[in-house]
């Protein structure tokens, strides 16, 4: 990309740039890393712009890109924080007249339910977080994620059978 096109684009897309890598990350940081993750990229791949769309439909594109990635990045570092967290209260209360083995046997169990958790899908995983992490009954559970008693139950009912076989198959004994 000669300069002077970068210079043009930068004065004339970065301030909505901002405001769109700010809407999609929610944090004035990630949204400066989102744009220059972007004009970075623009600045490398645009020789592969094709001029298919017009030139501002591509940049706000990739700045789309941008913040979902970083935004991705996030979440990943959030799930792994929670999990320790979870992981470390736990372990935490569990009895210490336990042998070596049972605590190490309970702390897999814990990590595995916690990985189990995790992999369900939004609608399944975060009614459940709430319920075993917060304590929420289900009249605030259904106020929080605007369900009703019936959807809820049916949610957390396949939730427990979806990390019930998960369990069964990470426990289940070798032959």
């Amino acid at each position: 990309m000669p300069r002077e096109l970068f210079e043009e684009a930068y004065l004339r897309y970065a301030p909505r740039m901002r405001q769109l890598a700010l809407r999609i990350t929610r944090n004035e940081s990630d949204a400066e890393d989102a744009v220059q993750d972007a004009f970075l990229r623009i600045y490398k791949k645009y020789g592969s712009f094709r001029q298919e769309a017009s030139l501002s439909t591509w940049i706000y594109r990739v700045t789309q890109t941008s913040a979902l990635m970083i935004l991705r990045r996030r979440r990943a570092t959030e799930r792994t924080a929670s999990a320790t967290e979870d992981a470390w209260a736990c372990r935490e209360q569990m009895s210490w007249g336990s042998t070596p083995e049972k605590v190490l046997v309970q702390l897999r169990k814990l990590d595995a339910v916690q990985e189990g958790v995790d992999a369900l899908i939004p609608s399944l995983r975060l009614p459940m977080k709430a319920y075993l992490r917060e304590g929420l009954n289900q009249r605030e559970l259904c106020d929080r994620y605007r369900l009703t008693p019936s959807a809820l139950k049916a949610r957390m009912h396949r939730a427990r059978v979806t990390l019930r076989t998960r369990l069964e198959r990470d426990f289940a004994p070798r032959a």
